[in-house]
C-alpha cells in the first residue's frame, strides 16, 4: 500500500498516524518542523485575556505557569480568560483550570471574530485599556497582532521557534500524498520532496485555504483543504478526496 507522508509537528503527527491506521491508511511519519522552546518569563501584571495561537504556545505557557507561585496561578485563573485557536489548544487550558473560549472557525480570523476581541466601537467587548497577552511562536503570522495592537494593551509573547527538521531520504514512488500543517512545514517538505525526485503531481493535504494556495504557488498540481488542523479533519479529507485504488497500488 502506498503511504501518506505526515509532516506535522509532534504530537499531532503520531496522533494523525494512529487515526489513519484505524481508517486503513498507511503513513510515514517524518515531521518537517521541529519546535524549540524559547526562554520566557511571566509578566508581573495580570491580563484580562490570553490569546493562544497554537498547541505549542499553550504547552510552553503552561510549563511556565506551573512554575509560578500559587498566588500568581490563582490570580491568572480568577481574572484571565483564554481565547484558544482550536479544540486541542483549548483543552490544554481547560485542564489547567482556565475559562476558555474557542471559535467555530479554528483560525486567527475566527479568533478575531469573537465578540470578546472586537472593539467596543464595533459592538464588541474589547477596550483600549484591556491588558491582553498574545501567546504565539516567533516569526508566526502577524494577523492577530496587527489587528489588535492599537485596540488594547497588547503584549506579544514569543514562546517557541520553528526549525527545519532533518528528514530521511524518501522513496517518493511509495508515497501517494503529503499532509502539511503550516506554510513553514510545507516549504521545507516541498524542497526535500523535489530533492528526492518527487513528482509535483503528488497530493498535498493542508489545514487551510491559505496553505492550500501556497502549495499551488509552489507548483503542486493537487492540493486539498482539510478545513482544520485537527487529525480528524485530515483523515476526513484524505478519505473524501484520495483515490483508494491508487493508494492500494503496489500491495
Amino acid at each position: 500500500m502506498k503511504k501518506v507522508w505526515v509532516t506535522l509537528t509532534e504530537p499531532s503527527a503520531r496522533r494523525l498516524a494512529s487515526l489513519m491506521t484505524d481508517a486503513g491508511l498507511a503513513s510515514l511519519v517524518a515531521p518537517a518542523t521541529e519546535i524549540l522552546p524559547l526562554p520566557w518569563e511571566m509578566p508581573s501584571e495580570t491580563p484580562k485575556s490570553l490569546i493562544c495561537l497554537s498547541q505549542h504556545a499553550a504547552a510552553a505557557f503552561l510549563r511556565t505557569f506551573e512554575r509560578c507561585p500559587v498566588e500568581s496561578q490563582q490570580r491568572l485563573l480568577a481574572h484571565s480568560k483564554v481565547m484558544a485557536v482550536g479544540r486541542r489548544t483549548a483543552g490544554l487550558f481547560q485542564y489547567a483550570g482556565f475559562a476558555v473560549l474557542k471559535p467555530d472557525n479554528e483560525s486567527s480570523e475566527g479568533l478575531l471574530a469573537l465578540r470578546e476581541l472586537m472593539p467596543q466601537s464595533q459592538g464588541g467587548l474589547l477596550s483600549v485599556h484591556d491588558r491582553v497577552w498574545l501567546l504565539s511562536g516567533k516569526e508566526g503570522r502577524n494577523i492577530t497582532y496587527d489587528a489588535l495592537v492599537e485596540k488594547c494593551e497588547l503584549t506579544r509573547c514569543d514562546l517557541y521557534q520553528r526549525h527545519d527538521a532533518t528528514l530521511p531520504r524518501l522513496d517518493t514512488s511509495a508515497i501517494h500524498s503529503v499532509v502539511v500543517g503550516s506554510i513553514h512545514g510545507l516549504g521545507h517538505a516541498a524542497n526535500h520532496w523535489q530533492q528526492c525526485g518527487g513528482d509535483l503531481a503528488v497530493s498535498i493535504v493542508t489545514p487551510s485555504e491559505r496553505v492550500q494556495q501556497h502549495a499551488l504557488k509552489l507548483g503542486f498540481k493537487r492540493s486539498f483543504n482539510a478545513q482544520g488542523s485537527a487529525p480528524e479533519a485530515f483523515v476526513r479529507c484524505l478519505k473524501d478526496h484520495l483515490d483508494f485504488q491508487t493508494l492500494d497500488a503496489g500491495r
